[in-house]
């Protein structure tokens, strides 16, 4: 049993181990009730995990399990995979589309991150949304040609935002777009030229220096470096106010799991000092260690150990039990949520209380 998590927890965590103990799962659920098996499927669908648990599921060839259960599953994997074919599919006809007019493109999360970590469309969670990270000086063409695809505008974000610095706040950091498919549906589109404030101006064009093709059939996708893609995974699994997301420490566990080998940590270890996000990157890869056995190197963690300060204040909010209890989230207290989140991408207790002036003073 996975150490601290009880329950129907502990089972989707076990099926979703490398080292899946079958004699364990098939034990542990033999005396499931009608109420653990609605209670084991709440959990696989809120985690954003159920296409690939109900592979590995079906992988281990379990007894006992439930045929409602499985049934229920099943539906859902197979209406992910339809979603998931018809962003693939715009995602390639926009990729195509760019590469013609020499604007590069970077797909961000979505059905990619399905064919790049799990080599399989079907066993990623995708919403109806693809993100697409473009140049800096490329947005305003960029726009232009979506229009061409039959996409509008549909709001502009800026990064009005204390975490930034001042000269940031107020610049454009993603357009979004949408597109009718039929009356009943639409595709979402995030146009970005940078990643969650963080990769800018120096920093993302060393992004887009690094980042490497991966070939799809008759497709060069690109995505980034395994150490940007790392980092990129740790600021979207904690965002500045939301809870920790399972399904994107997972696909850090994927992305060590199949590529450890080409990783090389001590660049990691140094771009997340670059970028001042070692406490951010230190967090999810602890949690991913604990809940999925990932195989990160100790003496990373220990280096991108913060104080016990910093540990004891983020362990409030970001520990493996709020990870896992999705029915507590909305009790939480959203002002301690917030000045957590807000301390986790500070510096230091300096930089904190400079951001928070800013904050209150705007």
């Amino acid at each position: 049993m996975i150490q601290n998590v009880k329950g129907v927890e502990n089972i989707f965590l076990s099926v979703l181990r490398e080292d899946s103990d079958r004699d364990h799962i098939n034990k542990e659920i033999q005396h499931f009730t009608a109420c653990d098996w609605d209670k084991l499927y709440e959990f696989a669908i809120q985690s954003g995990l159920f296409p690939v648990f109900y592979n590995c599921l079906l992988s281990l060839d379990l007894n006992n399990i439930s045929a409602d259960f499985l049934s229920r599953l099943k539906n859902l994997y197979f209406l992910n995979l339809r979603r998931n074919i018809l962003l693939e599919q715009e995602l390639f006809r926009i990729i195509s589309y760019f590469k013609g007019l020499n604007i590069p493109v970077m797909p961000l999360k979505g059905p990619i991150l399905a064919r790049y970590l799990y080599n399989d469309l079907a066993l990623r969670q995708t919403s109806c949304d693809l993100d697409l990270l473009v140049r800096h000086e490329t947005i305003e063409k960029s726009k232009e040609k979506l229009a061409e695809l039959d996409y509008s505008v549909c709001g502009i974000e800026h990064k009005r935002d204390f975490l930034l610095p001042a000269n940031l706040s107020s610049r454009v950091s993603q357009i979004a777009f949408t597109k009718k498919i039929d009356s009943a549906a639409n595709i979402n589109l995030d146009l970005h030229w940078c990643i969650r404030g963080f990769f800018n101006d120096k920093s993302i064009q060393k992004l887009w220096q690094e980042a490497r093709y991966f070939d799809l059939g008759d497709q060069k996708i690109l995505v980034p470096s395994h150490e940007d893609h790392l980092i990129y995974l740790s600021l979207i699994s904690i965002s500045a106010l939301e809870f920790v997301q399972l399904k994107y420490l997972y696909d850090m566990h994927r992305l060590i799991t199949i590529f450890g080998k080409e990783l090389v940590w001590e660049r990691l270890l140094d771009k997340a000092r670059q970028l001042k996000l070692e406490n951010c990157l230190y967090f999810p890869l602890n949690l991913s260690k604990i809940l999925f056995l990932t195989d990160i190197p100790n003496a990373l963690l220990e280096r991108l150990r913060p104080n016990w300060l910093t540990r004891s204040l983020i362990n409030v909010w970001i520990n493996e039990k709020s990870v896992l209890s999705f029915r507590e989230k909305a009790a939480r207290s959203y002002p301690l949520r917030y000045l957590l989140g807000r301390y986790l991408y500070s510096n230091s207790s300096a930089d904190f209380l400079r951001k928070s002036f800013r904050m209150i003073s705007n």
